[in-house]
């Protein structure tokens, strides 16, 4: 299939909150080319571009650790691929962890780390502890 030139695969609004108090931030996202108010456009493109339906909602009866990784949160919503697309990641909610490290890396405050200082951190080797 050619790409329409004037219909961009992306035109999507982003916000992240990191916290329940936090103030909520907003940015745009288009691709085709890579664009927006989003730091690193062409980087987050890329990134979505390489996940296979990065926007696919969670399958019904997937077992989940019952793990609190943060209290960020994370709405996408517009057109991607000419399909209107509205999601919601949560890092209170493990089952949707695969998805935020998937994709979330390419957008700011979507750090791969998992729950950064706390408990979840890997210790430092056997040999480092002595």
């Amino acid at each position: 299939m050619i790409p329409v030139p004037w219909v961009p695969r992306a035109d999507l609004v982003v916000t992240i909150q990191n916290g329940p108090s936090a103030p909520v931030r907003r940015w745009t996202l288009t691709c085709g080319p890579a664009g927006g108010t989003l730091p690193h456009p062409f980087r987050a493109c890329r990134v979505l571009s390489e996940v296979w339906n990065p926007f696919t909602p969670m399958r019904i009866g997937v077992m989940c650790p019952m793990i609190v990784y943060g209290p960020q949160l994370t709405t996408i919503t517009g057109w991607w691929h000419r399909t209107w697309i509205s999601v919601r990641f949560s890092r209170t909610f493990s089952c949707e962890a695969p998805q935020w490290y998937r994709i979330l890396s390419a957008f700011p405050g979507g750090s791969g780390q998992v729950n950064p200082g706390g408990p979840m951190l890997p210790a430092p080797p056997v040999a480092a502890r002595r």
